[in-house]
């Protein structure tokens, strides 16, 4: 019974790694505007909220409750939504989307490791470890095969965009590391799975974005469908969907597995690139993508036998 639990966890998890790999795609396509960084992660939180606020009579109806208090759904929201959104859409403005979403999903990923150890006692074996060194190196290899040439004799990389990517690389980690929290807090508190729990979430979401927003200006977002169009859509897909599909997955696997596989993410990025933006991967990109399915062979292969 606990094996089946766990593969539908992971198969929620594959989920929520395919729907936040839209965001890449997505971000550059709301970036067009002149939206800041914290009007964005804002409307999609807010839109999320409403879009699921509409549906409430039909959630209560399903029973799709949460266990846990409101005070924990705050507490998981601050880390999983608020730090999550803000400082992943800043990140997006100073360094490669392949830099931020590498970068945010092995220090989520590892946050989990060393949080679940702490908090749940969920030791990761020898095995599980040596599994996420492979994923890692997976997802270097297509971190590199995405990195820009800068050894053209016309490429000029100035100690301004050194440090500006650094800072993007920054955010993206803080980003992570609340998103690995998330998990690990979700499992720690019992907050279950649901559009209940999804909704809560973004409603408290979207009050910690109100004060970055409000800070920021309150800048609204203009009246071009293409904007809203593209606001829209990250509140449908990463938003609620892909929240809902890790808080289930949460609830069914580890929050240490759960992190592995939506270590998946950079290849979905990778593939909806190519097929929107025309950006052709690489043949490292392949590579490291077969690393990262035997990583997360690996480690999966070592779990079943303990």
């Amino acid at each position: 019974m606990k094996i089946k639990e766990e593969v539908k966890g992971i198969l929620f998890a594959v989920s929520a790694a395919f729907m936040n790999g839209t965001i890449g795609v997505l971000s550059k396509w709301v970036s067009a505007s002149d939206l800041p960084a914290a009007s964005i992660a804002f409307f999609r939180c807010l839109i999320g909220f409403l879009l699921l606020l509409c549906l409430a009579a039909r959630a209560r109806a399903s029973g799709a409750q949460g266990r846990a208090s409101w005070q924990s759904v705050a507490l998981c929201a601050f880390f999983g939504i608020a730090v999550l959104f803000f400082f992943e859409t800043s990140a997006y403005r100073y360094a490669l989307t392949a830099n931020v979403v590498l970068t945010l999903m092995a220090t989520a990923t590892l946050s989990a490791f060393l949080l679940g150890w702490g908090m749940l006692g969920d030791r990761p074996a020898p095995s599980s470890w040596a599994g996420l060194a492979i994923c890692l190196l997976g997802l270097t290899l297509v971190l590199g095969a995405t990195a820009p040439d800068v050894s053209a004799p016309d490429a000029v990389v100035s100690n301004a965009s050194a440090r500006g990517h650094l800072q993007g690389i920054a955010l993206a980690a803080v980003a992570g590391v609340g998103y690995g929290a998330f998990t690990v807090l979700a499992k720690f508190l019992r907050l279950g799975g649901g559009l209940a729990v999804t909704r809560g979430l973004l409603m408290f979401g979207s009050l910690y974005l109100a004060l970055p927003f409000a800070a920021d200006g309150a800048m609204l977002p203009a009246p071009h469908l293409t904007l809203w169009a593209g606001l829209l859509a990250l509140a449908l897909l990463p938003s609620i969907g892909g929240f809902y599909c890790t808080t289930r997955a949460v609830s069914l696997a580890s929050p240490a597995q759960v992190q592995l596989f939506e270590l998946s993410e950079p290849l979905f990025a990778a593939v909806l690139a190519a097929v929107f933006l025309d950006e052709a991967p690489a043949a490292a990109t392949y590579i490291g993508g077969g690393l990262v399915l035997a990583g997360l062979i690996v480690t999966q292969v070592a779990r079943g036998q303990r």
